[in-house]
This record gives structure tokens, sequence and C-alpha cells, in this order.
């Protein structure tokens, strides 16, 4: 599925059921995006507790952002301003 480029993928980790939304550019690897070393990417994971309480889980992830060539991010300060921005 892709919409505006984004990307979809969507498994089981962890006995929970994810769902990870990404852009090929966002990451070290364009091959294998979801196993880079760096990447962006917003996730929502569920279990059956979660269920039961009627919550989800949800993140943005950075991870080692500095290793992005072409972008001057730094992961603390992204995160801060999504943070800021929600």
């Amino acid at each position: 599925m892709k919409v505006r480029n984004l990307e979809v993928s969507v498994g089981i980790i962890l006995d929970s059921v994810y769902l990870k939304i990404y852009k090929k550019e966002w990451t070290s690897d364009f091959s294998n995006p979801l196993n880079a070393e760096a990447r962006i990417f917003f996730s929502i994971w569920l279990n059956d507790k979660k269920i039961q309480d009627n919550k989800i889980f949800y993140n943005i992830h950075a991870l080692k952002l500095r290793k992005l060539k072409g972008y001057l991010i730094l992961s603390k300060e992204f995160g801060e301003q999504f943070q800021k921005e929600i």
C-alpha cells in the first residue's frame, strides 16, 4: 500500500500485532528499509492485554539519524519536536 510514497508493513512480534508506516527515503538501506540501521518510522502495536484495556501502543521511531545520508537530524531534537506537535 502506498499513499504519498508511504509504505505499510503489518506483522507479529513479541505476541503483538504491529503496523509500521515508513518511507524508503527515511532509511539508510533502501533494499531493506524495515531493518536498516538508520531509519524513521511510525508504529502502532497491540496485544491481547491492550485490547482488553481498550488501549494501543504507538510511537515514532527515529533510529541512528546521524547515519542517514543527506539529512542533518538529531534524534533527541526530532523526538522532542514530535512530542510538541501531538
